[in-house]
Formats: C-alpha cells, sequence, structure tokens
C-alpha cells in the first residue's frame, strides 16, 4: 500500500536540533526575566533605604524620578522588538542608565543638604547671633522645598548657607559710645600748699566723663535693641585674641593716678569672659575708652589759711621787731627766720645786718692804707662770719678780710690762689691780692649779695649780677693801678 503523504494546513516536521536551540534561547530568557526580578528586588529594597535618608520634601522627586528609571529598565529588560534592534536597544539602555544617575543625584545632594541643614541648627542653637534674624522661616522653608526648588525660592537661594549667615553689622555705634562717656564734669581735685610756709594752697581740679564702669553700663543699656545685640556679638567674636589680651594688660596697669583724678579711688574690674557677648563687648569698650582719654585740669583756684595767715603776720610782726632791735650776734640767730618771713621781712633783715656790722666796725681803730702815689686812707675791720663769707664768695673763693671805707663802700679783699686752692705769697712773705676779685663795693651791692629782694636798678650791674652767680668780675679800672697791702 503506498505511503499516505501529509496533507491539511497543519503538518509536523520532526527538527531535533532547532527544538534544543529555541529550549535554550527560552531557558536563557527565563534566566534573565529572573535575574532582572531579583535585581529589581534588590534595588527595590535599596531604594527604600536611601528613602529614609533623604529630605522628605525631596521625596516625591525621588519616586518619579526611580519609577522614570524602572520603566526604562523594564522596556531594555523585556521589549522583545526593543532587543531585535541594536541600535534602539542601546539608546533605550543609555536613557536607563541616564535615569538612573538621576536618582542617585537627587539622593545625593538630598542627603547632603540634610546633613548641612543639621549642622546649621546646630550652629544657630550656640551662637544664634551669627545667623540673620529671620533663619527660622529660612530654615522651616528649605526643609519643606523640593531640592530643585530651593535655588529660586522668593526668600533666596535656601541652597546656600550663606543665605542663613549673618552679613554683619549696619549698626552705628559712634552715637552710643558718645552717650556712654558722658558729659566731662569736675570729679576731682588735688590740693597743694603753694610753699613751705602752707598759708596758701594750689587746689586743681580735674574733669572727666563717666567712669569705665558706667560707660559699660550704658552701652549694655543700648544693646537692648535686637539690631545693636546682634550687632555687638558679631563684632566681639570678631576681635582677635591678641587685641583682647593687649587691652586687658594695658588696662591693668594704668596708675593709680589717672584713676584719682578721674575720681574713681579704685580701679574698676570688668572681666570680658562672662560668656555673655554682650556685656563681654560692653566691658572691652569701656576699657579701651579709658586708655585713650586723660582726665583734664581744669583751671586752678588758691586757697588762703586766713587763720594761718593771721598767726604767720604776728608772727612776721614779732620778727621784724626782734630784727630792728637785734644786735649783730642776735640777728644771725633771725636769718633763717627771715628768709621763711617773705621778702620785706628778708630785706629788713640784710638791712639791719649790714648797718650793725658796718656801726660796730666804725668803733674800732682804723687800719692805714696806702696808695702807691703815697696817698693813705684808713679802714675799719669786719670780721667775716660765715653769713658775709660764704654770699661774698666769687668762683667758689672766699675773702680774705672785709673792711669798711671811709666813704662807706666796702673793700672786699681775695687772696691769689694755687691750681689747689693754697694762697699765693710774695717776695716779702705777705699774701698776694688778687686785683681782679678784689674791688669795693656799695652797701646796695652788699645787700644784693647777701640776697636782698628790693634794691635799685644800679645794684643790678654786671659786676654784681657776677658775684651772684660766683664768677670773678673783670678788673675795675679805677683799682687797676692800685697798691694793695694786707694789714
Amino acid at each position: 500500500m503506498p505511503q499516505q503523504a501529509p496533507y491539511g494546513d497543519i503538518f509536523l516536521v520532526g527538527t531535533p536540533s532547532l527544538d534544543r536551540t529555541s529550549a535554550l534561547l527560552y531557558q536563557e530568557q527565563r534566566q534573565r526575566q529572573a535575574k532582572a526580578a531579583q535585581d529589581n528586588a534588590a534595588a527595590e529594597a535599596g531604594m527604600q533605604k536611601e528613602f529614609a535618608n533623604v529630605r522628605s520634601a525631596d521625596v516625591p522627586d525621588l519616586v518619579d524620578a526611580y519609577t522614570k528609571y524602572k520603566g526604562l529598565k523594564k522596556q531594555v529588560l523585556f521589549d522583545k522588538d526593543l532587543q531585535k534592534d541594536p541600535k534602539k536597544f542601546a539608546a533605550a539602555q543609555q536613557q536607563a542608565n541616564e535615569a538612573l544617575a538621576d536618582v542617585h543625584s537627587l539622593i545625593n545632594g538630598s542627603k547632603e543638604l540634610k546633613d548641612q541643614y543639621k549642622g546649621l541648627n546646630a550652629a544657630h542653637g550656640t551662637h544664634p547671633d551669627n545667623f540673620v534674624d529671620n533663619y527660622g522661616e529660612l530654615a522651616s522653608a528649605a526643609q519643606s522645598t523640593p531640592l530643585k526648588q530651593l535655588r529660586t525660592h522668593k526668600l533666596g537661594d535656601l541652597s546656600n548657607l550663606d543665605t542663613f549667615l549673618y552679613k554683619g553689622p549696619d549698626q552705628d555705634f559712634s552715637k552710643i559710645f558718645t552717650a556712654a562717656a558722658g558729659q566731662p564734669k569736675q570729679v576731682y581735685s588735688a590740693e597743694a600748699p603753694v610753699d613751705k610756709s602752707g598759708l596758701q594752697t594750689k587746689v586743681t581740679p580735674y574733669l572727666f566723663g563717666n567712669s569705665p564702669q558706667q560707660y559699660a553700663e550704658n552701652v549694655i543699656g543700648a544693646l537692648g535693641a535686637r539690631k545693636a545685640s546682634k550687632a555687638a556679638s558679631f563684632l566681639w567674636n570678631h576681635v582677635p585674641q591678641s587685641d583682647r589680651d593687649k587691652v586687658d594688660q594695658d588696662f591693668a596697669t594704668i596708675p593709680a593716678d589717672k584713676w584719682a583724678k578721674a575720681g574713681i579711688p579704685q580701679p574698676q574690674d570688668l572681666p570680658t569672659n562672662t560668656g555673655n557677648d554682650a556685656v563681654d563687648f560692653a566691658n572691652y569698650q569701656a576699657k579701651k575708652y579709658f586708655l585713650a582719654n586723660e582726665p583734664k585740669e581744669g583751671v586752678p583756684v588758691f586757697r588762703t589759711n586766713e587763720a594761718k595767715k593771721l598767726g604767720l603776720e604776728n608772727q612776721n610782726r614779732q620778727l621784724m621787731e626782734a630784727i630792728r632791735f637785734g644786735h649783730e650776734k642776735d640777728l644771725i640767730g633771725l636769718r633763717q627766720a627771715a628768709k621763711e618771713g617773705g621778702d620785706k621781712t628778708n630785706d629788713l633783715w640784710i638791712d639791719t645786718f649790714i648797718q650793725n656790722i658796718k656801726k660796730d666796725a666804725l668803733n674800732t681803730p682804723p687800719v692805714e692804707y696806702k696808695y702807691k702815689d703815697g696817698r693813705k686812707v684808713y679802714e675799719h675791720d669786719i670780721p667775716l662770719d660765715p653769713t658775709l663769707a660764704t654770699s661774698l664768695q666769687k668762683g667758689g673763693i672766699t675773702p680774705t678780710f672785709m673792711r669798711v671805707m671811709s666813704d662807706g663802700k666796702f673793700r672786699i679783699v681775695y687772696a691769689q690762689r694755687d691750681d689747689k686752692g693754697n694762697p699765693i705769697t710774695g717776695e716779702n712773705g705777705k699774701v698776694l691780692v688778687d686785683k681782679t676779685l678784689s674791688v669795693p663795693i656799695t652797701e646796695e651791692q652788699l645787700a644784693v649779695n647777701l640776697g636782698k629782694k628790693n634794691v635799685t636798678g644800679k645794684a643790678r650791674s654786671k659786676e654784681i649780677i657776677n658775684v651772684q652767680n660766683n664768677k670773678p668780675a673783670a678788673p675795675t679800672s679805677s683799682w687797676k693801678d692800685r697798691a694793695k697791702k694786707v694789714q
């Protein structure tokens, strides 16, 4: 019987090799799908962890980005038509990778900003004055605004941390400091005697403004406004430690005299480490204020002790009576008292002293004095007591003797002296006279030498000024050719 051939639309053909290949491909496809499912599940689990690390405001955008990525990735894995076209497959794979990169960029950006905001909030809690006054509003807006909208927010660029920081003071402190110093006023007066008698005192007033402590209190009071307080805190926190230490050191070494003249009995303590920026800033400025300003000396006032004045007047009257009627020896004992009694008492003592020594000398036997031309004059010796010897010194040389002449003048004789100050004697064994120094002087000139204050102009000659200054006078022409003879 002939073999019947297949007929109809369907027929089976045995193809063992093709069947094995198809089965292998189907198996590989199933494996890829299983791997994709496994990867997708791992990605989902990892993404859930990442969601916990991002800001709440970024979750919606992150979900959208991840959903986009999953769609593109699913297309790459399961779209058979796409897999048949290498170019379309590569493009789709690139899109999926870019979508995944967007997901990670959003995650990383959100996590980084979350950490930055966390540090910002901690810093604000510690030093709130370093931040803008509306920090709370900005922080709240930043937390509720998605990452992509932070830069263009109506409150400013919330992605830039500088937006939250205080930019520096716009507060004018000059008026605060001026008011804190106050107006200069008399705060202290120093009283000191004008002379040794204590009859009159000089009262010197000193003017100064507020004390450093008052200054600091005034500054603190002015910092009650938020703007000023914030500016003060900012400035204080930007003062270098070296500047703080220098001001503290200088303030600690201010002399007691300055404190006294400023009307402050004791140095004031103004610590700058209290931990309160406003207080530390105010105390620091108060120290600088006191270091930079000195108490101003006012117009002195002179006060007379009337009771002491009356007592001194009575004492001087008694002294002047004692001088008028006193003998030379008595006068010597009154010399110091006469000096301290004033010019009038001093001059009376000198005039009385001269008249007494002159009177006593004239009551002694005269001494003959011969000139070269044969003329003779007679003079009377005056003993050189310490008062006369000291007042008549010239160039440190004490006179040898003193005489009153017949014309009323006084001849004071000085011996020539060698380099060692010893008198020089001539061939006859007598002491040689220094003709330059040994010149006659008037009664008024003698009074000048003794310290009289009120004298005539004639007595103020160059010769007498030289005598007072202990300088040898130039030789007087009238004595140039005189012969000197020590008796």
